[in-house]
């Protein structure tokens, strides 16, 4: 993009983690029980190995988590450094630096709340021949407390965001804290300048599990992002009868808005198959991916956050919804060509 966007016109909240990845030798594997093939939550006696893996092997380092892959995809496409923001919570160890380092390097402009004894959450990639055994340690990243978006930096970041951000996965975490976000958004466009909040619903535990957090800041919500599983499991646990994807959107669209002169976005990824996007204002359009052919697949995780922040990068530019959405599907096309959310 060639016209700069100021200072964190988007800002994003959620589990920041550090995702490494190691080849490594069966005496690892075994001496640290790894489940190889698999993706697990670490349990206690996988606490060493984050540290043997940091000593032993060479690790290639990426910052993770869902929300925080989105803004590094945004910052990447805006160019403009710092003209996205972050929120999340680390520990005060060597990984919580390396992550501060590779997000500044990348031009976001994180702000840590950094937990004094927790360790910085970790998924650990573990690569012994063609099998591979993913495993996510949460720590720090769950220990978010909202007295960190009251301090001044804080603030002045939420002044400044267009745009802002949240993961499902964080409603577990603060809800008050996306409360702050969700009422400063809605507060600044009453008074006349226009802040868009944004939630994901990320995954089917956090509909499930988080329901009645997701319909208190539904009036609230600008754009609700999803994928076609997600959208169903919502619709199911809203006691609807509706199982057609654009059927789920444009009612979850029509739901009651505060802000009812920007009708609210609802847009639903669905892997191969066009992006469902629904609005109270326009017809439910669908729009075609960018195919990528098979031999080219590497990796589709982080697919979704790589959409995510394609769209973001030009919403934030006004730019029109078909430019949106087709931002979104270009840079997730090259995101799946790569191991890991990266893009180049």
């Amino acid at each position: 993009m060639s016209a700069a966007v100021p200072r964190g016109s988007i800002l994003g909240l959620g589990n920041p983690l550090l995702d490494v990845s190691a080849v490594v030798d069966q005496a690892f594997v075994d001496k640290h029980q790894i489940p190889m093939g698999q993706q697990i939550l670490a349990e206690p006696k996988h606490d060493a190995m984050y540290t043997e893996m940091a000593e032993r092997y060479t690790l290639a380092e990426t910052p993770g988590g869902a929300c925080q892959n989105a803004i590094r995809a945004a910052q990447r496409v805006l160019g403009t450094p710092q003209a996205t923001a972050y929120m999340g919570c680390v520990g005060n160890d060597a990984f919580g630096t390396r992550q501060r380092e590779l997000c500044s390097r990348a031009g976001v402009e994180v702000n840590y709340m950094v937990h004094p004894t927790a360790p910085t959450g970790v998924c650990a990639a573990c690569v012994l021949g063609h099998e591979r055994a993913l495993i996510a340690r949460i720590a720090a990243a769950g220990q978010f407390n909202v007295s960190h978006m009251q301090l001044p930096e804080a603030q002045a970041m939420l002044k400044r965001a267009k745009v802002m951000y949240v993961e499902g996965f964080f409603l577990m975490v603060s809800m008050d804290a996306i409360r702050m976000m969700a009422a400063e958004c809605a507060e600044s466009t009453r008074k006349g300048v226009r802040k868009s909040f944004c939630l994901n619903l990320s995954a089917a535990f956090c509909i499930n599990g988080d329901y009645d957090k997701i319909q208190e800041l539904m009036p609230r919500i600008d754009i609700l992002f999803s994928n076609d599983d997600e959208a169903r499991v919502y619709a199911k646990r809203a006691g609807w009868e509706e199982t057609d994807v654009a059927a789920i959107a444009e009612r979850i669209a029509r739901l009651p808005k505060e802000d009812s002169a920007h009708p609210r976005l609802v847009i639903f990824t669905q892997g191969t198959q066009p992006t469902v996007v629904a609005s109270g204002a326009a017809p439910t359009r669908t729009f075609a991916i960018v195919p990528v052919p098979k031999e080219e697949l590497v990796d589709t995780n982080g697919a979704g956050d790589s959409f995510v922040g394609g769209f973001l990068a030009h919403y934030v530019r006004d730019e029109a919804l078909e430019a949106c959405v087709q931002a979104g599907h270009e840079l997730a096309a090259i995101k799946v060509r790569h191991q890991g959310c990266v893009w180049d």
